[in-house]
């Protein structure tokens, strides 16, 4: 009889056991289930675009040869500049003015990629610049040249891409 009642004893102190473990995970997954966090954070909005541009030179050391830039455009999201050279040569060469506008809310920190093809190099004179928002600006010049290995009447055609990211005091 003492046997049965010490088994009663422990099969009654495993069961309260059991209940209060799956009470307390029970509570837990209660208390974590309404914890809900959500955030938005939202420190301005990056706009940079290409804003004017113009041909302000061409060289051409044989003039005969008639090599110029038969279309210049700002993409329609006006994040690229397109140039098309046609009857390029070696020693053509033309600078382009560019105007970068920022229509953002913060400022940006803003650089030129070009997908230059392998008879045109194209160099910067204001490659990397800093653009305040609200309508901040910085002007720069495009140097295209035509490379010593291109044939005589060749086409070339190549995007300026901007390529920036958001600035900060500490960089």
């Amino acid at each position: 009889m003492k046997k049965h009642r010490t088994d009663l004893k422990m099969m009654a102190l495993a069961v309260s056991i059991a209940v209060s473990l799956v009470v307390i995970g029970f509570c837990y997954a209660y208390w974590n289930g309404m914890i809900g966090i959500t955030s938005l954070i939202s420190t301005g909005r990056i706009h940079t675009v290409f804003d004017t541009f113009e041909v302000l030179s061409e060289t051409s050391p044989a003039e005969e040869i008639g090599a110029e830039i038969t279309d210049m455009r700002i993409s329609e999201d006006g994040k690229s500049l397109q140039i098309a050279i046609d009857n390029a040569y070696p020693g053509y060469s033309a600078e382009i003015g560019y105007s970068i506008k920022n229509d953002g809310d913060v400022p940006v920190y803003c650089k030129l990629i070009t997908d230059q093809d392998s008879i045109a190099s194209v160099y910067t004179d204001n490659p990397n610049v800093i653009i305040n928002p609200g309508g901040g600006s910085s002007c720069g010049t495009l140097i295209i040249t035509i490379s010593d290995g291109a044939q005589e009447g060749m086409s070339s055609q190549m995007n300026v891409y901007l390529d920036y990211v958001q600035y900060n005091e500490l960089q």
